[in-house]
């Protein structure tokens, strides 16, 4: 809170926006809601291509977890938190990794 919620709110708004470009610009990836106005900031749902379980476990031997969804899509879809904790350089770590993919 030291920092000021203006910087925070700026934050949130440039994570989601270097994780949306990652997740749209790879061919493994396409975000659940395509509408950018209608996108989360804070929680960004993706469909994948790759099979969940090879998914999770590449992240998983970069030490990031994904959320785990239910329902009848899950075994095809991913969930990422954004929230003020995660630094700008944890959040450029993770679209690294997915460029990988």
């Amino acid at each position: 809170m030291n920092r000021g919620l203006t910087i925070i709110r700026n934050e949130i708004k440039y994570k989601s926006i270097i994780l949306y470009n990652s997740i749209s610009g790879n061919p493994n990836l396409a975000p659940l809601v395509n509408d950018p106005y209608l996108q989360s900031q804070n929680i960004l749902c993706a469909h994948t291509e790759i099979p969940r379980e090879k998914l999770f476990e590449f992240m998983s031997g970069n030490r990031i977890d994904f959320d785990v969804l239910s329902g009848p899509e899950a075994s095809s879809n991913i969930r990422i938190a954004n929230y003020p904790v995660h630094s700008k350089e944890q959040m450029e770590f993770l679209v690294d990794r997915l460029e990988q993919l």
